[in-house]
């Protein structure tokens, strides 16, 4: 599947994605994933294999949910009935209470520690171990991340933090990366927001596009944001 048939699919379900309770479950295979190597995160792992599952190379998407929110809750963002009918994968990492006590993505920081917004540290190096387990598994053709909320805020770090792994990301009601690195700094960094500067971007707002998360990488990847009321 080419990068652009994937990302107009990718659009169609991102318009409905913050209802999560218009589409169900899919034809395929649902399992949760116990070992795929360094977990520094914390999180969990759940595949989903398409029906009929590829006989060839296929593309994984990567589908984060938001605070409050499970796999469960997220299965009904309409992703495995669109995996099933375009032959691709989808994964669902798991944030757990015990790293969070609402199941947000810490995509500010744990509580002070820096470490998740770090590329190769916690949760994002979780994240990038579910891809490596993927690749290992199956012929992936191509990776993609999106995210509602929390989760569109955990796939800016991974976006920003490993832009030569992803082709493309999709992000609703997401937080730019660095925006926050403390709680307190969160919610701030949701309202009233950050300014900044004028439209002078200063290398500290570079940081929110993601431009010195990873020197030297390769082309950005494609970025489609969906932001507004409601959402």
């Amino acid at each position: 599947m080419t990068r652009s048939l994937l990302a107009l699919a990718a659009l169609s379900t991102l318009t409905v994605a913050p209802a999560l309770a218009l589409a169900q479950p899919g034809a395929g295979t649902l399992e949760r994933v116990s070992a795929f190597g360094a977990n520094p995160g914390g999180l969990e792992m759940h595949r989903y294999t398409p029906s009929p599952a590829p006989s060839g190379p296929a593309p994984v998407v990567f589908a984060l949910h938001g605070c409050t929110q499970n796999v469960a809750t997220f299965r009904n963002t309409g992703w495995e009935p669109l995996a099933d009918e375009l032959g691709f994968y989808v994964v669902y990492p798991a944030q757990t209470s015990a790293n969070n006590p609402v199941s947000c993505f810490n995509w500010a920081g744990e509580y002070g520690d820096e470490a998740n917004l770090r590329r190769g540290e916690g949760e994002n190096r979780s994240l990038i171990s579910m891809l490596d387990r993927m690749e290992a598994d199956h012929e992936v053709s191509g990776a993609y991340v999106m995210g509602h909320s929390a989760g569109a805020a955990m796939a800016m770090v991974l976006l920003s933090t490993w832009p030569e792994r992803f082709e493309a990301g999709g992000v609703i009601a997401g937080i730019p990366y660095r925006c926050a690195t403390s709680v307190s700094g969160a919610f701030s960094c949701q309202s009233p927001g950050v300014d900044a500067g004028g439209g002078v971007v200063s290398p500290d707002m570079q940081h929110l596009c993601g431009c010195a998360a990873a020197p030297g990488r390769a082309p950005s990847p494609w970025l489609a944001l969906l932001l507004g009321l409601g959402l």
